[in-house]
């Protein structure tokens, strides 16, 4: 029973996984795709640059902060740390010292929970897309707006999952019954 469990979860997880990096490189997509440009039609303006490179940075924080939440070391692990030491208040200052958050950044999120930091960087990500659009550094375009939301909410509920499939192990109890049951029939 367990054997035939195993597979199922482990596919969940992979398909769950491509679909993370497949909503961030699809914001990242539509976010680029919709970016002022200059006069030339190819070149992006500085202001589109600089919000492109922001928001590039919120992206890969985001998914480094939810895998360090998620993953924990295991006894058996041959290094000596694992990505989950990123999601302690030493990780989030080496995080700060190689550029992928400000300080003003690490000080908000120590203040939350590890295991939900990344939904922080999403609410950010979505709120710098919300004034880039209004101060024209995102062509706006019809579906824009609700195609970049859905794509961000799409991801937290996507990493909601992954979450959940891991915190959900199989009850004690039923592992014993399973147990006495198989023991009963290989006795009969």
């Amino acid at each position: 029973f367990f054997v035939s469990q195993a597979y199922p979860f482990w596919l969940r997880n992979i398909h769950n996984t491509r679909k993370i990096q497949g909503r961030l490189n699809d914001v990242s997509l539509l976010l680029a795709g919709h970016a002022e440009r200059e006069p030339d039609g190819r070149s992006l303006t500085p202001r589109a640059r600089r919000y492109l490179d922001e928001t590039g940075r919120h992206i890969r924080l985001c998914h480094i902060l939810f895998w360090a939440g998620v993953v924990k070391p295991a006894a058996a692990d041959r290094f000596e740390a694992s990505l989950s030491i990123l999601a302690t208040d030493e990780g989030l200052e080496g995080l700060e010292q190689r550029g992928a958050l400000t300080r003003s950044e690490k000080l908000l999120l120590q203040g939350i929970q590890p295991l939900y930091r990344h939904n922080t960087v999403v609410a950010w990500i979505m709120a710098s897309f919300e004034s880039a659009r209004r101060q024209g550094t995102l062509r706006d375009s019809v579906g824009l707006e609700n195609a970049v939301l859905s794509q961000l909410t799409n991801l937290r509920g996507t990493c909601a999952s992954v979450v959940d499939d891991c915190a959900a192990p199989m009850p004690l109890a039923y592992v014993h019954f399973v147990q006495v049951v198989t023991d009963v029939v290989l006795a009969l």
